[in-house]
């Protein structure tokens, strides 16, 4: 009864009261309470019935829920453990070759998604539990809930490609079990094709079964190689990961930035203990973007990078681990660790080693390496295959590769007409280059191909093609100059085939061979090795090899440009004319960007060389096998041993897996088939449009003889005519010759060449040769010559001086010879024979500092007339100097002929007439120079020179007999009276004079005659040989003596009376008045200066003057310094008479004793008797005989 119901008696009631007030009407209020007491009771017994109703159909409710979650959890629990099977489930799958082995693809949500373990995980399932209800009712719900909220050992995953670096701490058996497990699982899930595993581990680990996995086979693409033993080999295979990661970027950088999907993806296992440094490990572990999974083994946790963005740490004692995500430090423990044996890992991988994956591409089709021969179809090339070829081959096509199920050839001019080919070292580019050239040798014929090769450094990628008959040069370690040079030839060469085409009217050489194929030049192949590093070092040589293939297109050049290092090289001027592209394995993405237009080379493993991809035109890129040729082909017919070598980890071939193979190489044998092939049809080696580049020495008897007067000294270069002719000296036209050089260029040498020259084709009585050496006293060696007269050292004045006065008489007596005969030139005179003198002055700034200041420079003043007057007469000269300034404007005026050597300064050419960028870089060893222009010469050099001129002069000598050219002799230092002739009367001989070499006579028929200089200097000696010659020649003669100290000359026979000390001064006057110089008489006084100012002093200046006008001489001998002081006196007397001898004067004040000025000398030293002979001004230098 509702409650408001059982209140209404309440209210009757009291209302009944209140109405008729009496007290029973109350009674009516008293049923309210028993109604509602009553209803109450009434509704707990109800209730109480229902609830147990509910409670019983709510609990059979729960327990169908309990079957319904159950049912899902056993699902739920397949599912997770389905999508990460463990090891046995993997092991089974690889044996019955199940379809879900490599069932992870890229892309999947669990590409790379590997499972630790197991632990209990919240379940997928979710289940609610709304408000309100019976406690205990909720309470079995909930712990219904609860139950089946968790999922009982079910995988932890971790999903390695997204962390990039898994770090794993542990014991080490541990680690390396819970690590077998992963890379296990790696393994069976995901195809090798699009997923390689590479390791870096210790060398006792427990690995060898990974060698049997695919995913390891660097046969099947990079990194190779992928498995490393200790710290070399780990170091290998972590270098090539990061290599890959750093071009995968590189490709990423190249299209703007937009990161693609890395193929093959890496894992790669890093044990601790042979990581290397911290730079280079961080290469591969900053690389998740590069498609790069790192597996990082420690023992400690500290010992995990800091990149590891997930850490297992394995626990010591127990089977479980932690799992820390450093990304969103989310921990989870309590993770029962997976792990697999040695045994089951090496189960799995030997059921995995047979499989491949059917959709991994054409690679495996390609062959590994293939020899030129099996491609060619030929066991035992000869010249009758050869000649087969030559008459059937169309075009310049020649095959070089394999591709996927067949050969792969290029043509030049279909696929050309130039070429570029790429690859880093141990790639295979030069064998590309060996077997490309091979193919096209034996397949087009030397008179319609030729090769001209050039290696920029070194030479050795075409040491061995160098024999094939089509090859016209060789050309290596290029510098600047000659790189120069070979853009001038090369010009020279199309320059050359345009007049051929211009002249037969044709279009280009494929018209001129079907026309006239007889009058068509065989196509020109020029292979270019490291390009890129010739265009860094010599810029210019950009533009003018592009020039070249531009204009060679229709000229039959083609350009083959070969390169380590494409990167900024590769123009787009050189794309665009290199049609045919070829890129082996390169560093970087970029590079073989570069050359192909894709990243493809980078990604080429190590151990694949030869492996490489070729565009031709804009067709597709194409993967080939180049060819080599470098060994030797077995074929069937031949048998080896088949060898079993043990299967190692890391990859390695034992160093006896293989025998050598003997026999000579494919390359060798094409070579000789080819010139077998070219010798039976006749063809000879093309003209080769390249000139060897001049050699650093030449040799004298390999260059052509002079004609006449003009001598060959060596050859002149000159590539833009493409022509090396003689370089010859016409003495007779140019006179003489001016060779400038620094030391060491080779000015000497050349002097000795020209000397050695001239003397071959010419007799000692044709030819004279004088030398002076004021450099390096490298002119020594041609005094063997008889045709040498001297070779004059620079300290030797008088010599120098007596050549001079020998070259200036003989001009004067040719002008009147030749004027006489009315000839101009030394080749027209017939009267005589004369000889024609050539002088070598090697160092013009030495012989002009010496003689600069002897004698006011007169020797210095007299060169440039003898050079200006002697070149009709027959006098040449051939002078060196080291720089243009050395040379005065009067001399190198009058000199036309010019040899320009290395110069200090490249300043310097400049000023010599020859254009700065003409010699700009050039390397110019000794002898090697420039005529004015810039035309380039070596000299050349008599072999074994300077020791062979011994040797050639007795040839010579033996040819020509005892003749020999006119000696410059020095002035000997001493002479004796025995060998000097007799004298007319009143003349004595007194010894050799200094011009000529000849006696020299002193002439006493009407003058006296002073002897002075200073002690020991030979005054009594020459007054000894004077005396001596007058007593012979003048019969009669009576001779006096004043000796005042003691003298050698009271000795001497023939004394009427001999005066000694004191005595001196009376007898001085005593003859002062018998003397009259009616009878012949010469007084002569030694020591003079001991009687100047004496009592005797008197008689003595009567005397001389007395023999002024009578048969009176007096010869008389002073100190030099009394006869300086002797400003009266008998001394002045006889000063007055200015004749006399100096003997070792003071070229600044013993003139002045004679009344002349006295000659400086470079090298002012007077052995005793030395001196200058004076007669009224003349001065001669002299030395006196004893």
């Amino acid at each position: 009864l509702p409650l408001g119901a059982s209140l209404i008696p309440l209210a009757l009631g009291v209302g009944l009261y209140l109405l008729t007030h009496l007290p029973t009407m109350l009674f009516f209020s008293l049923l309210s309470p028993v109604m509602a007491v009553t209803t109450y009771a009434e509704d707990r017994r109800s209730g109480r019935k229902g609830f147990q109703t509910h409670a019983r159909a709510y609990r059979r409710s729960l327990a169908a829920l309990r079957d319904e979650l159950e049912a899902e959890r056993a699902s739920e629990l397949a599912l997770r453990r389905g999508a990460a099977p463990s090891a046995a489930e993997l092991i089974a799958r690889a044996h019955r070759q199940d379809p879900a082995l490599w069932e992870r693809r890229p892309g999947d949500d669990d590409f790379l998604e590997l499972r630790l373990g197991t632990a209990d995980l919240p379940s997928l399932l979710t289940v609610e539990v709304d408000a309100g209800g019976s406690s205990a009712l909720r309470s079995d719900a909930e712990e219904l809930v609860a139950w089946y909220a968790t999922a009982p050992a079910v995988p932890v995953t971790v999903r390695a490609a997204d962390a990039g670096t898994v770090g794993i701490a542990g014991p080490r058996n541990r680690v390396e079990s819970l690590t077998r497990s992963l890379v296990a699982q790696a393994a069976a899930l995901h195809s090798p094709a699009e997923l390689v595993i590479a390791a870096a581990l210790g060398p006792g680990s427990d690995w060898g079964w990974l060698k049997w996995l695919p995913h390891t086979d660097a046969a099947n693409g990079q990194p190779a190689p992928r498995i490393g033993l200790g710290p070399v080999g780990s170091r290998r295979v972590i270098e090539e990961v990061g290599r890959i990661a750093a071009a995968r970027r590189a490709e990423d950088a190249a299209s703007l930035g937009a990161a693609q999907q890395r193929l093959p993806h890496i894992l790669l296992v890093v044990d601790e203990t042979v990581a290397p440094e911290r730079a280079l490990a961080t290469q591969v572990l900053a690389a998740r973007d590069a498609g790069v999974t790192v597996l990082w083994l420690a023992r400690q946790r500290r010992d995990l990078p800091g990149e590891s963005t997930i850490v297992v740490q394995l626990e010591e004692g127990s089977a479980r681990l932690e799992l820390t995500d450093a990304r969103n430090a989310a921990v989870q423990a309590e993770v029962s660790a997976d792990g697999l044996s040695v045994a089951y890992a090496l189960e799995l991988a030997l059921a995995l080693a047979p499989n491949r994956d059917a959709g991994g591409g054409d690679a495996r089709s390609i062959p590994q390496r293939v020899a030129l021969l099996d491609l060619l179809e030929v066991e035992e090339p000869d010249a009758a295959w050869v000649m087969g070829r030559w008459a059937s081959t169309a075009g310049l096509g020649a095959t070089i590769a394999a591709g996927a199920g067949e050969a792969f050839g290029v043509d030049l001019r279909a696929d050309g007409p130039h070429g570029l080919v790429a690859g880093t070292t141990g790639a295979g580019k030069s064998e590309l280059l060996q077997s490309l050239l091979a193919s096209l040798a034996v397949s087009h014929p030397p008179n319609r191909l030729a090769f001209l090769l050039v290696d920029y450094k070194g030479g050795t990628a075409f040491k061995d093609c160098l024999r094939f008959p089509h090859t016209v040069g060789l050309v290596t370690d290029l510098d600047a100059h000659l790189t120069r040079r070979a853009l001038a030839s090369l010009n020279a060469e199309l320059q050359r085939r345009e007049r051929i085409l211009r002249d037969a009217d044709a279009k280009d050489l494929a018209d001129l061979e079907r026309r006239d194929p007889d009058r068509a030049p065989p196509s020109l192949l020029i292979v270019i090795d490291e390009f890129a590093t010739l265009a860094r070092e010599v810029p210019d040589f950009v533009d003018g090899i592009v020039d070249v293939a531009q204009r060679g297109r229709s000229l039959g050049v083609h350009l083959l440009l070969a390169t380590q290092r494409p990167g900024g090289t590769v123009s787009e001027n050189i794309r665009a004319n290199t049609n045919l592209r070829i890129a082996l394995r390169v560093n970087e993405g970029a590079e073989s960007s570069d050359v192909i237009g894709t990243a493809d080379a980078a990604r080429i493993p190590r151990d694949r060389p030869g492996r490489a991809f070729a565009r031709t035109g804009h067709g597709e890129l194409t993967e080939i096998q180049t060819a080599y040729v470098g060994g030797t082909t077995v074929h069937a017919t031949a048998r080896e041993p088949v060898v079993v070598a043990p299967f190692r980890v890391d990859g390695a071939e034992p160093s006896t897996t293989r025998s050598a193979r003997s026999g000579d190489s494919d390359l060798f044998r094409l070579v000789a088939a080819a010139r077998a092939a070219a010798s039976q049809l006749g063809l000879e080696r093309p003209a080769s449009p390249w000139l060897e580049p001049l050699p650093a020495t030449l040799p004298l008897d390999g260059v052509p003889r002079g004609d006449g007067p003009s001598v060959v000294l060596g050859t002149i270069d000159e590539p833009q005519r493409q022509l090396q002719r003689p370089l010859a000296i016409d003495l007779e036209r140019d006179g003489s010759l001016l060779v400038y050089g620094a030391s060491g260029a080779g000015k000497t040498t050349l002097l000795r060449t020209l000397a050695a020259a001239l003397a071959t084709d010419a007799s000692p009585d044709e030819l004279h040769l004088y030398g002076l050496d004021f450099a390096t006293r490298g002119l020594a060696p041609l005094e063997s010559l008889p045709h040498v007269g001297a070779i004059i050292g620079g300290g030797d004045q008088e010599r120098v001086e007596r050549l001079f006065s020998l070259l200036r008489s003989t001009i004067e007596r040719r002008k009147l010879q030749f004027a006489s005969a009315g000839v101009f030139a030394l080749s027209d005179y017939r009267a005589e024979q004369l000889a024609r003198i050539v002088v070598l002055l090697d160092g013009y700034a030495g012989f002009a500092s010496a003689f600069e200041r002897v004698n006011l420079g007169e020797l210095v003043d007299l060169l440039p007339r003898l050079v200006a007057d002697g070149r009709p007469l027959g006098v040449h000269f051939a002078i060196t100097a080291d720089r243009r300034g050395a040379v005065p404007n009067s001399l190198a005026g009058i000199i036309p002929a010019r040899l320009v050597l290395r110069m200090a300064d490249e300043d310097e050419f400049a000023a010599l007439g020859i254009e700065p960028r003409a010699v700009r870089g050039a390397h110019l060893p000794p002898g090697r120079g420039f005529l004015p222009g810039g035309i380039e010469f070596q000299a050349a050099q008599l072999a074994g020179d300077p020791a062979s001129f011994a040797t050639l002069g007795d040839s010579l000598r033996g040819r020509h007999g005892a003749g020999r050219a006119p000696a410059i002799e020095p002035l000997p230092t001493s002479v004796t009276s025995a060998v000097l002739p007799a004298a007319a009367p009143w003349q004595a001989t007194a010894g050799i004079a200094d011009a000529d070499l000849e006696p020299v006579r002193i002439d006493l028929s009407d003058r006296h005659f002073l002897v002075v200089g200073p002690y020991r200097s030979g005054r009594s000696t020459a007054l000894h040989t004077i005396v001596d010659s007058l007593n012979k020649s003048t019969p009669g003669l009576e001779l006096y003596l004043f000796a005042p100290r003691r003298s050698p000359l009271v000795e001497l026979a023939g004394w009427k009376q001999v005066f000694s000390g004191e005595a001196c001064d009376d007898a001085a006057l005593e003859l002062a008045n018998t003397l009259t110089g009616g009878c012949p008489a010469v007084i002569v006084v030694d020591d003079g200066e001991e009687l100047a100012d004496s009592l005797g002093a008197t008689g003595l200046e009567t005397l001389v003057r007395r023999g002024r006008d009578t048969a009176l001489r007096v010869v008389a001998a002073a100190e030099r310094q009394a006869a300086q002081r002797a400003f009266s006196g008998w001394l002045r007397e006889l000063r007055k008479e200015e004749h006399g001898l100096l003997l070792d004067p003071d070229p600044d004040v013993d003139g002045d004793i004679l009344g002349t000025r006295l000659p400086r000398r470079s090298n002012p030293v007077f052995p005793p008797g030395r001196g200058y002979l004076v007669e009224r001004g003349v001065v001669q230098l002299v030395q006196i005989a004893l």
